[in-house]
């Protein structure tokens, strides 16, 4: 078993061997998306999705039975700079691996890229899949949104049900919890995913953990993490991260 409350600087599907099957209560990522970023070597369609059938497969075989997996993806650009979603292409392989999908929520954002020939992008999407015949833990009180519960007094007096669309804004550059990666999470986030489908203690694994906000987030909300990066300086960065909030 992989050493837990640690970022491994390694590659994810090499590391996920190391983990044990059915030992993971929580598995939340965002992949590259092989669009050209810093951190990715930009391959044909055909090769990226045969690249994340693999660590797919390593994620299945970790999580435990009735328990979640949230994957979080933006679009692919075609020759032609069309956006196609990669949930549309990733779901058959999800499917084929034995991954059932629950829901898809999608993140809005403020900003976005700005564009000339298309609809300017403000979201992308999070795929909560999960693994088994039953249907998966979920903790709804822990995540209800108390603001709410004024509003209408029919509403649950905990809070009412968040939505399949979460307005939650990116880490930009002049934001707080920027720490140098391109692509980072925001805290918020990762934390409503944590507090309502893992429970403290628990084991949550990111294979692509980047800039460390997953285990931020855990280490918030009193649950254990793995982690995998295999970039030597966000894995510099990600260490920086945790030692500052631990010291």
């Amino acid at each position: 078993m992989n050493e837990i409350n640690k970022i491994h600087q390694m590659d994810c599907i090499q590391g996920m061997k190391g983990i044990h099957d059915n030992s993971v209560d929580l598995i939340v990522t965002s992949p590259p998306y092989n669009i050209g970023k810093e951190y990715e070597k930009v391959t044909d369609i055909n090769s990226y999705l045969s690249w994340s059938k693999e660590y797919l497969k390593e994620c299945f075989r970790c999580l435990k039975e009735g328990r979640s997996f949230f994957l979080e993806v933006g679009c692919y650009l075609d020759k032609n700079r069309n956006n196609i979603p990669l949930t549309y292409l990733l779901y058959p392989l999800l499917k084929e691996i034995g991954f059932n999908l629950r829901q898809e929520v999608v993140w809005h954002f403020k900003g976005g890229m700005q564009a000339k020939k298309k609809l300017t992008g403000q979201n992308e999407k999070i795929l909560w899949l999960y693994k088994g015949d039953n249907l998966p833990y979920f903790n709804l009180d822990a995540v209800r949104v108390k603001e709410w519960k004024a509003i209408d007094k029919r509403n649950n007096p905990n809070g009412k049900n968040p939505t399949d669309v979460w307005e939650i804004n990116r880490v930009t550059g002049n934001s707080k919890e920027k720490v140098g990666h391109p692509c980072q999470f925001p805290v918020e986030m990762i934390q409503r995913i944590l507090k309502g489908w893992s429970q403290e203690n628990e084991i949550v694994l990111d294979p692509f953990i980047g800039s460390g906000t997953t285990a931020e987030a855990c280490m918030n909300t009193h649950r254990r993490y793995i982690g995998f990066e295999l970039d030597k300086e966000y894995h510099r960065l990600a260490e920086c991260r945790i030692h500052n909030l631990t010291y």
